[in-house]
């Protein structure tokens, strides 16, 4: 199975990146030889549609961030592609998948540069304060 981490320089002792959209590298690691293949991230400007593109196209079945973005895990639902959080070193964060200790990703998850941090949560009522 085809494993994909999101980081800055890529490698095995590389940590996670936390941010899927803005990260340097993604990490791809095949878990039966544990090789690491590094590419670079395809475009940090498009709120992670080419990146996620780019780890289908090379088939892996699961994402390893912090942060996942609505349109990057939009595509990663179509593409039959399971996404986790993982905090720590590549190699950590393998080793913890395949002893299914990582939680999987089930919603986008907003950070500080996404533009749903401060959207109310699905379902609530939201009015904007009016001025008085």
């Amino acid at each position: 199975m085809k494993i994909a981490v999101t980081t800055e320089k890529g490698g095995m002792k590389d940590k996670v990146c936390q941010d899927f959209d803005t990260c340097s590298t993604i990490t791809i690691i095949d878990s039966s030889s544990m090789k690491a293949v590094v590419y670079p991230n395809p475009d940090k400007t498009d709120n992670g549609k080419k990146a996620a593109k780019e780890i289908i196209n090379h088939k892996a079945k699961v994402v390893i961030t912090g942060v996942c973005t609505p349109s990057a895990m939009k595509l990663f639902f179509k593409g039959n592609v399971r996404v986790y959080s993982g905090f720590g070193t590549v190699k950590d964060v393998v080793t913890a998948l395949l002893k299914g200790k990582l939680t999987v990703q089930k919603v986008p998850r907003s950070s500080p540069h996404s533009r749903i941090a401060d959207a109310p949560p699905p379902g609530s009522i939201f009015r904007p304060s009016s001025p008085r």
